[in-house]
């Protein structure tokens, strides 16, 4: 199966940086799956069962009254049995809340999406592939801090439906932001700041080194237009003399981009855990690298950059000091077009 991991976001509204943490809300969200046994509403019970399955965990700071959406999808192309492609579809994890201020709680409307491909079969004279999509609406009335449970309706007996549960919950975000825009090179990394790549003229400028990694980060978006998707790469670097390991998605992927985090200026955004995610070793000198797309909702200029917090990692790296892995800053500018 020939997929590109990617990642999407659409907000409302980006919220500019004299918003006070009041005026601003964290959003958690889990996706549980089974496909044996009823999901119990506890984490600490669901973690200890091996039955269960942490499908996706995506979580982003918004503004009261926004529509926040976290896609954690896959683009997938459908195979053929001709030289003609079918137009390609996406598999993975959408959600959308929109949480609004009623008193001292926190009331809230939101929807599941969850597409998975059921099966593929191809030979040389056919191919057939089919997907499934199932959604959830959930609605409720919170305090900040509390947990809240939905189960996807159970399927019948006898389906190979698996049984989903979503869990939310509303934090105050804290009044100090992410701001550590500026990234100073690391002097191992090459030749420091920049490097000319062995395929062509291009120069890599890196951020500083975090348990021998380096990473980059570039948009691939020529000109970004307001209500198109921004396509990013990330690319991360082996500078030490020993194998180290990313976590890694599913089939051919070299590097997971559900364990990375950006920050655009003061505002932040993260994806969630992949289950099947695995540990890969990345070779002396080689580079790793994951595409991820964003769909900015706001024109204007921002200052981009992606952390890798290196404690999530399937196999923690040993040592101390600073375990963030950050990437160079960008800058992004937003036209609207329409």
């Amino acid at each position: 199966m020939n997929t590109t991991a990617l990642i999407r976001l659409a907000i409302a509204i980006l919220m500019p940086a004299s918003l006070c943490a009041a005026d601003r809300i964290k959003i958690e969200t889990k996706i549980l799956e089974s496909k044996v046994i009823k999901i119990p509403h506890n984490l600490a019970e669901a973690a200890k069962l091996k039955d269960v399955d942490l499908l996706s965990a995506p979580s982003i700071t918004s503004e009261f009254s926004n529509n926040a959406k976290m896609e954690v999808i896959r683009d997938y192309q459908p195979p053929t049995a001709t030289n003609q492609k079918f137009e390609s579809s996406s598999t993975g994890v959408t959600v959308s809340v929109t949480p609004e201020r009623k008193g001292e709680d926190i009331a809230f409307n939101g929807c599941l999406t969850i597409t998975e491909l059921v099966g593929e079969a191809s030979n040389e004279h056919q191919a057939q592939s089919e997907t499934l999509t199932r959604t959830i609406y959930f609605s409720g009335i919170q305090k900040k801090g509390e947990e809240g449970w939905f189960d996807l309706v159970n399927p019948p007996n006898g389906s190979t439906q698996k049984k989903i549960t979503v869990w939310i919950r509303f934090e105050q975000p804290n009044a100090e932001q992410v701001t550590d825009s500026e990234v100073t090179p690391d002097p191992k990394a090459d030749g420091a700041a920049k490097e000319r790549a062995s395929t062509g003229d291009e120069k890599i400028a890196w951020g500083k080194e975090t348990y021998g990694l380096v990473a980059n980060l570039r948009c691939l978006t020529t000109e970004p237009q307001l209500g198109e998707p921004i396509k990013f790469q990330i690319r991360v670097k082996n500078v030490s003399n020993e194998d180290v390991g990313l976590p890694s998605g599913d089939g051919s992927e070299k590097m997971s981009p559900c364990f990375w985090k950006f920050y655009f200026d003061d505002w932040e955004w993260e994806a969630g855990f992949h289950p099947s995610v695995r540990n890969d070793p990345l070779k002396p000198g080689k580079i790793a690298d994951v595409f991820l797309g964003i769909q900015p909702p706001r024109e204007g200029s921002y200052r981009v950059h992606a952390v890798f917090d290196t404690r999530d990692n399937p196999k923690p790296m040993r040592g101390e000091g600073d375990r963030l892995l950050r990437s160079n800053t960008i800058e992004v500018q937003i036209i609207d077009r329409r």
